[in-house]
């Protein structure tokens, strides 16, 4: 007796051009991933690209209020330098001698407060500036703290110093005894004169 003819499904594989449909979603999303990197790391360099630019202008744009300053501050005008100034440290906050420049346009129009803190500030990442440690010493010694204006004098006269600018040295010296002199303490001022 015969037996029925069964249907046998045979895999062929597929034709050509048959095509796995989780193999076409994980390849469009493949395609999809590499898009997105591709566009993220663009806007990066797009978005730094931009950042180093708006970081240029700014520091151009303070070394024109700085400019500015020193103009105003040769023609005397003070209260115009010190608002350049202001300017400036702004849009370039990591420039010390921006900070500094006011510090001591601050000192002059006699602000004290304002111009400490500033040199306060400038201190902290280098004790040892003698620079700022000798306006600090003005400005204590413009709010008449004798204590403090001793302390900053000296710490300016002990910091170091190249042997060229001994001259300047000296001068700190005297106008240290200066205003130990102005505060009565005369035997204070003779020993830092002898102590040249």
């Amino acid at each position: 007796m015969p037996q029925p003819a069964r249907d046998s499904v045979v895999d062929t594989g597929g034709s050509s051009g048959d095509i796995d449909p989780r193999a076409a979603v994980i390849h469009r999303e493949i395609l999809q991933l590499v898009a997105l990197i591709v566009l993220a790391i663009a806007a990066f360099l797009v978005t730094r690209a931009l950042a180093v630019s708006n970081r240029e202008m700014s520091r151009r744009d303070a070394a024109e209020w700085f400019r500015r300053s020193q103009q105003a501050l040769e023609s005397g005008r003070t209260d115009e330098a010190i608002e350049s100034l202001r300017r400036a440290t702004v849009r370039d906050r990591a420039n010390r001698r921006y900070t500094f420049a006011l510090a001591v346009a601050l000192t002059a129009r006699r602000d004290y407060d304002p111009a400490r803190r500033l040199l306060v500030t400038l201190r902290e990442s280098d004790p040892e500036d003698r620079d700022v440690n000798l306006q600090l010493a003005r400005v204590a010694a413009g709010r008449d703290d004798v204590t403090e204006a001793l302390r900053f004098y000296h710490n300016t006269l002990y910091a170091p110093w190249p042997n060229e600018l001994a001259d300047a040295r000296r001068a700190v010296r005297v106008e240290l005894a200066r205003f130990l002199l102005g505060h009565g303490q005369i035997d204070r001022a003779v020993a830092e004169l002898l102590a040249q």
